[in-house]
């Protein structure tokens, strides 16, 4: 019994109608741009709301760069990779993944 059970509650989440983790009825895709993509020296964040403040952490989740004011980024001096850009905006908090070539 409690294998069926548990059956049917992975399927309900599997099935469930997805909920944006930012609150908003819009993906962040279409509130967060970065550009270029991939990025080689500088990333340039756009943003559909006034940008406080970005936060840039690595995949292990260590804050790399702070910048408050500024829709600049500079990815010179870090590796290959993955990295996640955290905009803060009077709305809430968006999240966006990128690559740096």
């Amino acid at each position: 019994m409690k294998q069926v059970l548990l059956f049917f509650f992975f399927i309900s989440i599997l099935t469930a109608p997805k909920v944006f983790c930012n609150g908003y009825d819009r993906p962040n895709d279409y509130v967060i741009n970065v550009n270029p993509s991939p990025i080689r020296d500088r990333a340039t964040v756009s943003c559909m709301y006034y940008i406080q403040k970005i936060e840039v952490f690595n995949l292990i989740g260590v804050i790399i760069g702070e910048y408050k004011g500024d829709e600049t980024i500079d990815m010179t001096d870090q590796s290959k990779g993955y990295y996640i850009f955290k905009v803060y905006t009077p709305k809430g908090e968006f999240v966006k993944r990128v690559f740096k070539e």
